[in-house]
């Protein structure tokens, strides 16, 4: 490795473990380049060094540079937010694969630095996911604390996120649907591909589930038109079905 890039890599090594005294010094030397800079920043963004980003922002690096990594769980991330903001951030900015800075936060502390901002709350990725979806998607515990905060700016409570919910393999998919339920979505809403949310419970096998949307009412015989599910009713899905849980879920429906 030529001595220029071993000092280089010094540097970046700095940024991200957090060692400001070499980081400044590397900085001081006058080798560094903008891109040399910028490295520096997306590592101790990611890493969360918050003195780091302050000497990386004083010595020339670029805000939109590091758009990328301003996510994650850290109590010093949305100091961080406030840094890139004061070197000119849109709170509107987007990643590199067009996901909105503000949909990909999980934080709460670090959501509201963006709507205090002017972050738009319904503003969706390319793929058509909203901050509301990406929220109940990333739920680890039963805390609607995000959720409550981007709806308390603006964000639209749609309908299609009861199904979004009730998705396979969502951790607080339960504690999702309850909540919703209880902000007045209708348990018996319809979508153009999964019918009502029983129909997508039953197709997820997800027993518990199908128990909390019909205890809360949902219609066994509704026939949603332009389904997967061939203009059949839950309970008709269900009879059709030949999976191992079938008289399971059976009992359920009639019960």
């Amino acid at each position: 490795m030529e001595a220029d890039e071993a000092f280089v890599e010094e540097f970046l090594d700095a940024c991200a473990a957090g060692d400001l005294s070499n980081t400044q010094e590397a900085i001081s030397s006058g080798r560094l380049t903008v891109e040399d800079l910028d490295e520096g920043l997306k590592l101790a963004t990611e890493e969360a060094r918050p003195d780091i980003v302050t000497a990386l922002f004083d010595a020339g690096a670029r805000a939109t540079s590091a758009v990328d990594w301003l996510s994650g769980e850290q109590q010093e991330l949305p100091g961080i937010i406030r840094q890139f903001f004061d070197h000119g951030l849109d709170p509107n900015a987007t990643t590199s694969d067009g996901e909105p800075l503000l949909c990909i936060q999980s934080n709460p502390a670090s959501a509201r630095e963006l709507l205090l901002r002017g972050a738009d709350p319904n503003r969706c990725s390319q793929r058509g996911a909203s901050p509301l979806i990406r929220a109940i998607a990333s739920a680890r515990e039963e805390d609607p604390s995000l959720i409550e905060l981007l709806l308390a700016h603006g964000a639209k409570l749609e309908p299609h996120l009861l199904f979004k919910a009730i998705a396979p393999r969502l951790r607080q998919g339960e504690f999702m649907t309850k909540y919703l339920l209880a902000k007045g979505l209708d348990v018996n809403t319809t979508h153009e591909i999964w019918g009502t949310p029983l129909h997508r419970a039953i197709d997820a096998s997800k027993l518990s589930m199908i128990k909390l949307l019909v205890d809360a009412g949902a219609d066994r015989t509704a026939r949603p038109a332009g389904t997967l599910f061939h203009d059949e009713s839950p309970l008709e899905f269900a009879e059709r079905s030949e999976r191992s849980d079938k008289p399971a879920i059976l009992s359920l429906l009639r019960s």
